[in-house]
């Protein structure tokens, strides 16, 4: 019954996220904002809300190793 509850408080509160922003090294997360699109019943809504997620699997660029190879036109 509570999580039936939860979610039409949450349905009444409608926003318009931006793209995910870089992931924080520091603290391994991405986040993005919302915007309040729509407020329905007289809802009171925060103006803007920030979320975040994991970054998921970081990669590591390859080092550049320097050839010993010449490439010679002929």
């Amino acid at each position: 019954l509570k999580i039936t509850i939860y979610f039409l408080i949450a349905a009444e509160c409608k926003y318009q996220f931006q793209a995910w922003g870089e992931c924080d090294l520091n603290t391994a997360l991405k986040t993005r904002t919302g915007n309040l699109k729509r407020a329905l019943h007289n809802a009171d809504c925060q103006k803007t809300v920030t979320i975040s997620k994991p970054c998921g699997k970081l990669t590591k660029p390859k080092p550049q190793g320097k050839s010993n190879l010449l490439k010679v036109a002929c």
